[in-house]
């Protein structure tokens, strides 16, 4: 199924609010969808994150992530890191996937033009499960040390993001 309004599908659908587990792997997350998570969720809902770092991830939100300390969050440092899955696990034992274009930002969830295709079958979520949690398992967990090295790129990660918008 072709979903095109991720947040739409998220929170109208009670996805979110249904979700006992969920695992998220993005190139970029922003501060506007970390809050549409967060304030949609049962508070005891197991969340893991993977981010990468070539896209320019505030900070301010990496240290939120690190400081709030509610959900598990890891940094994969690969070259290149850009997937775009969303898996929920619902208390009814529903378990489904996304997977698309949309990174965990307000455009990529719902104000872009993104489009994300919706996997529900037990045997492709098997094996999308299984692709996350070799990408977890080499992926640091997120510290201080980690945020001041990306904070000491950031600014050239923004420099070639504004040269690739001009091509």
């Amino acid at each position: 199924m072709l979903i095109r309004k991720l947040t739409t599908e998220l929170i109208s659908n009670s996805v979110l609010s249904k979700s006992i587990e969920v695992r998220i792997a993005v190139a970029m997350a922003s501060d506007w969808a970390y809050e549409r998570l967060k304030n949609n969720l049962k508070p005891n809902a197991k969340v893991r994150i993977i981010l990468g770092l070539d896209l320019p991830t505030s900070t301010d939100l990496l240290k939120k992530i690190l400081t709030e300390d509610i959900w598990d969050c890891r940094i994969n440092t690969s070259l290149y890191f850009h997937p775009k899955f969303y898996s929920f696990n619902m208390e009814d034992g529903i378990n489904v996937t996304y997977i698309g274009s949309g990174n965990f930002t307000k455009g990529g969830w719902g104000i872009n033009d993104e489009l994300f295709i919706k996997v529900e079958t037990e045997t492709q979520n098997i094996e999308i499960e299984t692709w996350f949690e070799e990408k977890w398992n080499e992926s640091k967990k997120i510290d201080l040390d980690i945020i001041q090295r990306y904070e000491a790129i950031l600014p050239k990660i923004k420099e070639n993001e504004k040269a690739n918008e001009k091509k």
